[in-house]
């Protein structure tokens, strides 16, 4: 069953806040995903390389799984051994970024707003189970001026990041051949 939240009208002013929110979190979202893409692709791309062969296997679907992949890949001498240290700087910000991500793309989200005009976003969700089983629900509230922040800050964390691999995959000769055909 889907819900249609109620249409405001472009007179209300709420209409605006909540549209500039879903904007803000939709930038969110796609800069760790950008991310996200990339520690995948830096996987696949090095188990061209002979000295990550062996650990060649299915591209990791989760983050964490990613994440574990590419420190297997960080023990074993090779051409990625140089870049080391900003792919695990990229990391150590991705592990951050993760728990607002599963609340931003996991959680219900409500708006809510003060009589005074003040505005926020409530999350719940889910977290998953402890080492004893136990699940908790996890409440989180969002106001525009920190989304915006968080948004900015999540872009200029994405370009970086696309920097940094950019600059492993010309170094090691990943990037597209110069005729334009597609990778395979």
């Amino acid at each position: 069953m889907a819900y249609d939240p109620p249409e405001l009208s472009d007179e209300d002013p709420r209409a605006d806040i909540i549209r500039s929110m879903i904007e803000d979190l939709g930038w969110c979202l796609n800069s760790y995903g950008q991310v996200e893409y990339l520690v995948g692709d830096l996987i696949w791309h090095s188990w061209r390389l002979p000295a990550y062969q062996a650990l060649r296997a299915q591209v990791p679907m989760s983050l964490d799984k990613r994440i574990k992949h590419l420190e297997k890949i960080f023990i074993v001498e090779g051409p990625l051994s140089p870049h080391a240290g900003d792919l695990r700087l990229l990391i150590d910000r991705l592990r951050e970024l993760s728990q607002p991500r599963h609340m931003f793309a996991h959680g219900h989200c409500t708006f809510v707003f003060t009589r005074g005009g003040e505005a926020a976003m409530h999350f719940r969700r889910f977290l998953p189970p402890d080492q004893n089983g136990q699940v908790e629900k996890y409440l989180g509230q969002v106001r525009p001026e920190t989304l915006h922040v968080a948004r900015q800050a999540w872009c200029r964390f994405a370009s970086s990041a696309q920097r940094i691999i950019g600059a492993i995959y010309v170094d090691l000769g990943f990037e597209k051949p110069e005729d334009g055909t597609p990778e395979k």
